[in-house]
């Protein structure tokens, strides 16, 4: 049913939505009054790529019409707007406008003759809740101002058999930042390997924040405005994967994964000494002065005549002996083993 047409609206030189746009980001305002535009409903293509030399598409069958349609909204620049009926059929009561790249600073107006109410949620790239809000429609324009950043899709949902407007879009466009984690890193186990974000960008802004995840788990250990300020300790040798997240000025956020290898630090070993024992007397040994220095050493092995076999070996450093048939003099090896595998080796 075609209603009879309302007066012209008086246009609106400009809509302020009440926050600032990012210094560098790309502002957008779509008021729909680029072209004719018809009065009735089914007259012209569904809304759905007309702008997506602006990066943004539309989904859920609303159009683009004008005021001539007499909608009983006031309050929108004039003369078009994107409107529902949901009484025609083919229409969703949920339009859904997708962004290619991150927007910010979204702002609409929209409003229904028929009142009920509206609910508005942005999402971000990987489909998750931004921000979600709520406005009671009237025949006057309500605004929609959002505050969530880096928003991909945002959906609208208007009240079941209602007809009306969405007018005075406005949003702006983010150039997510680009991550580099650097690497690959090498260190030893127990020691801070210092971590280098400095080859991220944003080519609309700044990075504002570099964060770490030091093995790749899900939680970001260490943060800092700096590129070069944060370092990860590992416990254990082995290689890891450490994940680099950065985020710009303008929210966005971008990832980046680079390779850790850690190295065990070898032990130190000492076999105590020199010995004098008699023939055929088992002579203690002592490899107490041994140490590991990033664990424990969990092997004390002696070579009794420094042959290249290992005649006696044992968890405690001081369990073991050797004992000698003839009178000499004798090389006595020790070789200790680490709780890492690590092996050292010393003589008395």
């Amino acid at each position: 049913m075609r209603l009879a047409p309302l007066a012209p609206l008086a246009a609106l030189s400009a809509l302020t939505l009440g926050l600032a746009l990012p210094s560098l980001a790309s502002a957008v305002t779509i008021n729909f009054d680029d072209v004719s535009r018809p009065c009735v409903f089914s007259s012209a293509p569904v809304m759905t790529t007309e702008y997506s030399s602006q990066s943004i598409t539309f989904s859920g069958g609303w159009e683009g019409l004008n005021q001539c349609g007499n909608f009983g909204v006031s309050g929108h620049s004039a003369p078009n707007f994107l409107a529902w009926n949901l009484g025609i059929g083919g229409q969703s009561a949920t339009e859904t406008l997708t962004f290619s790249q991150d927007a910010n600073s979204i702002g609409f107006l929209i409003g229904t003759p028929q009142g009920g109410s509206a609910s508005i949620t942005a999402y971000d790239a990987a489909g998750t809740a931004l921000q979600t809000v709520s406005r009671s429609l009237s025949g006057t324009v309500q605004s929609v101002n959002l505050t969530a950043t880096g928003v991909r899709s945002l959906t609208i949902t208007v009240p079941g058999g209602s007809y009306g407007v969405l007018d005075d879009l406005t949003y702006s466009l983010n150039a997510p930042p680009v991550a580099d984690a650097g690497g690959p890193y090498s260190g030893g186990q127990g020691s801070a390997i210092s971590l280098d974000g400095s080859g991220s960008s944003d080519s609309d802004g700044s990075v504002s924040n570099y964060e770490w995840d030091c093995t790749d788990d899900g939680t970001y250990d260490v943060s800092s405005a700096s590129a070069t300020a944060n370092t990860c300790t590992y416990p254990d040798d082995g290689t890891y994967t450490v994940r680099l997240r950065v985020t710009d000025d303008d929210g966005s956020q971008a990832t980046d994964t680079a390779t850790v290898t850690v190295t065990n630090a070898l032990p130190t070993a000492n076999a105590g000494g020199p010995y004098t024992v008699n023939q055929g007397v088992a002579l203690s040994l002592d490899g107490s002065a041994s140490s590991d220095s990033d664990g424990t050493l969990s092997d004390y092995a002696w070579d009794c005549t420094s042959d290249g076999s290992y005649d006696v070996n044992d968890a405690s450093a001081t369990a073991s002996t050797c004992t000698y048939a003839d009178v000499g003099t004798y090389t006595i090896t020790l070789q200790v083993t680490d709780d890492d595998g690590g092996t050292a080796t010393a003589t008395a």
